[in-house]
């Protein structure tokens, strides 16, 4: 009998340890899910500017979801740098359906240029919302208008299904390199969205809009979080297998 109780006393012991463990993995991956690298590890393309090529006119209509969209082309355009923050469209919590806005896929906001460079965005805080990237920080020097204004919060369209499915996989962290085009472009029920065509713009159009033909990921986000976090969760479920198995204590 005393061995019986010593084993059930030991199984659930093993228990609480599995979901301790489990839970330091889950919290820590939540902790460090969207950490971002130092800019001493960033690619040279994160460093890099933007560049912007006058386009031919172009006009064309796309239609997503029955929804026809007029586009004009106004720029040729690539940018490489740093996700800071993303919003998918298609989230639960996003609005852009309320629009019928399935052109626009996601938002990415970025960083490179000077700000890479120097590192700004360490001492920065970033959070996607409806159509904007809210940037905060409470040091002078990375509060520097050069700094700024390397920072980019682009509206990524596309009527390319297979494609719109790999950008919104897209991670912060990721160091990628977007191709494309600068676009304005409307459907009926949504006035005229025209993209910036500076990057020293602030405020309400002060936004890229690109259509994106293709993309390259320079560097992938640390995919250790993620898998810290399965973890966590297989540890838990180990914990209940434990449990069910463990016979009950007759008194």
């Amino acid at each position: 009998m005393m061995a019986a109780q010593n084993s059930v006393a030991g199984e659930m012991g093993m228990v609480k340890m599995l979901c301790l463990v489990g839970l330091l993995c889950v919290l820590s991956a939540w902790w460090w899910q969207d950490s971002l690298p130092a800019h001493g590890k960033l690619q040279a393309s994160s460093l890099t500017e933007p560049v912007q090529e006058a386009s031919a006119s172009d006009k064309w209509t796309s239609q997503i979801r029955g929804v026809d969209y007029h586009v004009e082309a106004v720029a040729d355009y690539q940018i490489s740098g740093l996700i800071v923050s993303k919003l998918n469209t298609d989230s639960w919590f996003a609005k852009h359906e309320d629009w019928n806005e399935f052109f626009n896929v996601m938002d990415v906001c970025m960083v490179w240029g000077s700000n890479a460079r120097a590192g700004a965005y360490e001492k920065m805080s970033f959070k996607s919302g409806q159509w904007t990237c809210w940037v905060h920080t409470n040091d002078a020097n990375a509060a520097k208008p050069e700094y700024f204004q390397a920072i980019s919060n682009t509206h990524i369209v596309t009527d390319d299904a297979a494609l719109a499915k790999r950008l919104r996989q897209l991670r912060i962290g990721d160091e990628v390199t977007l191709h494309g085009r600068l676009v304005n472009y409307s459907h009926d029920g949504l006035s005229a969205r025209k993209s910036s065509l500076v990057r020293n713009d602030t405020g309400n159009g002060a936004c890229e809009i690109l259509y994106v033909t293709g993309f390259e990921v320079q560097h992938a986000a640390a995919a250790w979080p993620r898998w810290l976090f399965w973890l966590g969760l297989l540890l838990w479920v180990a914990a209940v297998v434990v449990f069910v198995r463990t016979p009950h204590r007759e008194h």
